[in-house]
Order: C-alpha cells, then sequence, then structure tokens
C-alpha cells in the first residue's frame, strides 16, 4: 500500500513542520531584559502590569525571583524558560553587563520570540558600536579602557548586531505612557504597549494549536487548495470567507487549521464552535462571553444575547485599529451572525471564517470555499489509520478495505466512523458489516447527516426523498419533464425547493444537468422513505410486483 505510506509520510512532515514553531511547555510567558534605573518604573514595570492585567505570567527581575535563589541562576532559567524575550534598549543599556549577557543568551534562545524595543535609541546604534555617534560607543570604549570583560566585547557586539536587525517597536522617552488600571477592557493604551502585549498574546496562542485530528489525512492538501481558491490580500476592510459543505466533510477540520496557521498575524482570534447548537439552546450569550474573553482577555458573563452584543459592540469600537481572526463554526441562521459577529464594528483588515451546511446563509461573505469529498488514496488511507491503527491492512481484508472505501464515498466522517467501528474485528466480521451497512447505516454518520435534512420544510422534505429514491443520476429529461411537472402538480415550489437542497449541499446538478446525490445521502433518503407511514414505495422489486398486480 505504497500510496498510505506516503500520505502518512505526508503527515508526519507537516506536523514536524508546524511544530518547529510550538516549544516545549515554558514556565514564563516573556522575560523582559532592562536596564534598571532607565526603565524599571516606567516602560518595564508598565509593559510588566499590561502582561500581569492579562494573566501573562512576565519576569522582571526582583519580583519573580523567590527568597534563596541565585540571582543569575534565576535569570538564567527565566530566559531559558520564557515564550517571548523582549529586551528594551535605552541609553544605558549597553552599560549593564548582565543586560549585553542577557542579549546574548536570549538570542540562543531560537524557539523563543525575540522583540527588541528601542527606547530613545536608533537600531543604527546597535549594529554600528564603533560610529562615536552611537550612544553605545562610549560603554564599549570604557570597558577597553578599564580593562574590563575584554573576552566579551565581540560576542555582545554581535548580539547587538543582530538585534538591530530584527523586528522592532521604538518609543521617545518623551511620549505619553499609558495609564494603568485593573481591567484590560479601560486600559488607555500607547501603540507601543498595545503592540507589544498583543504580540506576546499572538506567539503564547500559535503555541497552543487548536487540535485537527488524531490522523489529519489530507490536510496539507486541503489548506494548500483553500490558499489557490481564495485570495486574502486585501487588508482594507474585513474580509469574510464562508466554508460550506456536506456535514462531515471537514469543515470544521480545516477551520481550526487555518486559524492555527494565521492566528499569529493577528492582534486576537477566537474559535466558537457549534453555533447552531448553542442557537437552539438559546445559549448564544454564553459564546458571546468566550468571544469577549478570547479578544479582550476579560470574563465577562452576559445575562442574555442582547446584553453581549451591546457589550461586544462597544469594545470592537474602541478597538478599531486591531486586526481579529474569528472563527463561527457551523452557523444556520443570520441571525447567529447578528449576535455574534457585528459586522460594521470590526476594523479593517480583520479576518471572520464561517462554515456551514447552508450556503444561502453566506450571501454577505467575499469568499465562498466548498469542501468537496476526500480522493480516494487519501480516503483509503484514512480509513485505514482507523480501522488498523496506522498499519497497513493485511492482505486478507485488502478487497474488503476497497469495499468499505468506496461505500464511504470520500466523506471523512464516514471513514473515521467505520473504520473506527471495524478496529479490531475478523475477516468474517468485516463481511457481515459490509452487508449490514448497504442496508443500515451506522448511527452517528445518520445522526450528523440528518441535522441537514431536519432543517428542510415538509416540501422539501418530500422532494428529498423523491430524489434519493426516484431521480438521482437521472436524466435530464425525467428532471425537468417529470419529477419537476409532479412536484409542481402537488402544490410545491419545486424550483425553490431544489434551490434549497443545493444551498445545503443535499443535492448537485453534474455537468449533464442530471441530480446527483452524495450515496450516504441517497441512502439517507431511503431509509427515511422506509420509515413513513405508509412507507415511500421506491424499491424496484416492490414497484415491479406492484405493476403485476394491477
Amino acid at each position: 500500500m505504497a500510496s498510505s505510506s506516503s500520505s502518512r509520510q505526508q503527515i508526519v512532515e507537516y506536523e514536524q513542520q508546524k511544530q518547529r514553531s510550538i516549544a516545549d511547555p515554558k514556565l514564563y510567558d516573556a522575560f523582559i531584559s532592562h536596564r534598571g534605573p532607565d526603565v524599571k518604573h516606567t516602560l518595564a514595570k508598565q509593559l510588566y502590569d499590561l502582561l500581569k492585567a492579562r494573566k501573562c505570567r512576565a519576569f522582571l527581575y526582583r519580583e519573580e525571583i523567590e527568597g534563596g535563589d541565585s540571582i543569575p541562576a534565576a535569570i538564567h532559567n527565566a530566559i531559558c524558560s520564557s515564550v517571548v524575550q523582549i529586551a528594551i534598549f535605552s541609553r544605558r543599556y549597553a552599560e549593564s553587563s548582565w543586560c549585553l549577557d542577557e542579549l546574548v543568551l536570549m538570542l540562543e534562545q531560537t524557539d523563543a520570540l525575540f522583540i527588541p524595543v528601542f527606547y530613545d535609541v536608533q537600531p543604527w546604534e546597535l549594529g554600528d558600536i564603533e560610529n562615536e555617534q552611537s550612544q553605545y560607543s562610549a560603554a564599549f570604549s570604557d570597558y577597553q579602557r578599564k580593562g574590563r570583560n575584554l573576552h566579551k566585547l565581540e560576542q555582545w557586539k554581535t548580539s547587538l548586531e543582530s538585534a538591530s536587525k530584527k523586528p522592532s517597536y521604538e518609543k521617545s522617552e518623551h511620549e505619553e505612557m499609558p495609564l494603568i488600571y485593573k481591567r484590560f477592557s479601560d486600559l488607555v493604551f500607547s501603540n507601543l504597549g498595545e503592540e507589544i502585549v498583543s504580540r506576546v498574546l499572538q506567539e503564547m496562542k500559535k503555541r497552543t494549536p487548536l487540535h485537527v485530528g488524531k490522523y489529519p489525512v489530507g490536510l496539507p492538501e486541503l489548506v494548500q487548495d483553500f490558499e489557490r481558491s481564495c485570495s486574502m490580500t486585501a487588508r482594507g476592510k474585513v474580509t469574510i470567507v464562508g466554508i460550506f459543505g456536506l456535514g462531515g466533510a471537514g469543515k470544521t477540520t480545516l477551520a481550526k487549521e487555518l486559524l492555527n496557521i494565521k492566528c499569529s498575524g493577528y492582534n486576537a482570534s477566537c474559535f466558537l464552535s457549534d453555533v447552531r447548537e448553542s442557537h437552539a439552546r438559546r445559549d448564544l450569550h454564553t459564546l458571546q462571553s468566550k468571544l469577549f474573553k478570547n479578544l479582550f482577555h476579560e470574563d465577562r458573563k452576559f445575562g442574555h444575547a442582547a446584553e453581549g452584543i451591546g457589550q461586544l459592540e462597544h469594545h470592537l469600537g474602541r478597538a478599531k485599529h486591531w486586526h481579529f481572526l474569528i472563527v463561527l463554526d457551523d452557523i444556520n441562521h443570520r441571525e447567529q451572525l447578528d449576535f455574534l459577529l457585528p459586522e460594521a464594528m470590526l476594523g479593517p483588515g480583520s479576518l471572520v471564517i464561517m462554515t456551514t451546511r447552508d450556503q444561502s446563509v453566506l450571501a454577505g461573505a467575499d469568499i465562498h470555499y466548498r469542501v468537496k469529498e476526500m480522493n480516494w488514496d487519501n480516503a483509503k488511507t484514512l480509513f485505514c489509520n482507523h480501522a488498523f491503527c496506522g498499519r497497513d491492512p493485511p492482505t486478507a481484508f485488502e478487497k474488503l478495505v476497497e469495499s468499505f472505501v468506496g461505500f464511504c464515498g470520500g466523506l471523512p466522517l464516514s471513514l473515521k466512523v467505520l473504520g473506527a467501528h471495524l478496529y479490531g474485528r475478523n475477516e468474517d466480521y468485516w463481511e457481515l458489516e459490509f452487508q449490514k451497512v448497504k442496508n443500515i447505516q451506522p448511527r452517528d454518520i445518520m445522526k450528523s447527516l440528518k441535522i441537514s435534512f431536519y432543517g428542510l420544510d415538509s416540501q422539501e422534505k418530500q422532494i428529498f426523498i423523491d430524489i434519493a429514491c426516484y431521480f438521482n443520476k437521472q436524466s435530464i429529461y425525467l428532471v425537468k419533464n417529470v419529477a419537476m411537472s409532479i412536484w409542481e402538480a402537488s402544490g410545491w415550489s419545486a424550483e425553490l425547493a431544489v434551490q434549497t437542497l443545493q444551498d445545503k449541499c443535499l443535492v448537485e446538478f453534474d455537468i449533464n444537468d442530471e441530480f446527483q446525490m452524495h450515496d450516504q445521502l441517497r441512502d439517507l433518503g431511503r431509509q427515511l422513505a422506509d420509515d413513513l407511514i405508509p412507507p415511500r414505495m421506491w424499491k424496484p422489486v416492490l414497484l415491479r410486483s406492484m405493476v403485476c398486480f394491477f
């Protein structure tokens, strides 16, 4: 099974690439290197307080050193166990050998994000120490004159030059500093404090990605296809992306991975799952609380959705210059967008991703992307991963594997459910189970597919069942001259109903303009027909017997 092996290798390489940016668990979220007399009670302390207000653990020298600990050892451990390294280059930073040693060690931590902050110092002054115009030139001249740390001077210069070339933030000593209050939503930020803290939070979030699945087969190709199909380069407005497709096709998996990949480019991000179910439980205010916490890092409990949307609009209006990434998973009604996505209040450059089974909900989206069924090789690999725990199937099971994969029709949900169900079973069980699922599909698969069916009105349900029983893959003549005529004669709005079925990805027209329904949906419709009272007569053998009787 070469294709399975190569696909698994692709998955391994993909995961390794993702893990390069995900460090081991860290003790501190941020380490702040600074020269105490310059910024200890101004910029450094205020950054420290801002980070603490957002529940980040930052190291600011003595505040974090416990009694009895060695100061050099504590600083060394803090630098090596921090997600983000912040170096505040003040005018006299280079006069501190401690600061320069910290800088060398910080730049050695390749798994940490390094953020230089230039406080009344220009980047070139770090890269050109020999220039007498550099504010750091005098400090190095002093080291040489006094014969101190001579063996470290070149290493310090190299580190300063390297820091001067990193993406940085700059601040004037005379710029007004932000006021500090207890709550994040009450902070009045300077651009500097806002950007630095936001960058720390995004780096932390990037290192705790959303789980996308035990076996993410085909995910790299899916992401690549999405990127090829969807151009999201415009930053002058809010971009709305709609991902739609059949239930169980992988929409949520794609949306999670997109958030994992893109979140570092935004000030804050949030993934809201199961919007449809929360709406049905009248629980949208809980999702609003989660959205508020993820975007503004503050716990807020709302009594009802109207209160929540008011608070979200208010705070988003004050953060117009922020770029947000928001994912709304499994929406099925415009009202959900009204209460969770105050689009007009989002700042330009924000990105909203929505997943749904119903394309009509995406009327205002800039981009519509349909998640299609998996190709044969990926479908086979995914099924075998669940059925044989990632191993190649024994030779005796090859034909049965082919049968089950063909039956699933490239639907990831079916491949996972059936594969897991067959794990550890013998060949005889597989044979019996295949005969069974051809007539009765597993409950988990039916439960997922029925969600879309139950969202139809009575006419749409009848037409869905008719297509599944009689008109699937039928000629254009039969569809337009027989099916439509029957439905119109019944007083049904046939064209509108068919359009709704298309929007919900329950049926489509192929290149020959014939009805095309996924095999799993066809089987669902036929099972529903059998459950009707009286049952719908659709099986050929029964229809033939009725003709003979009359």
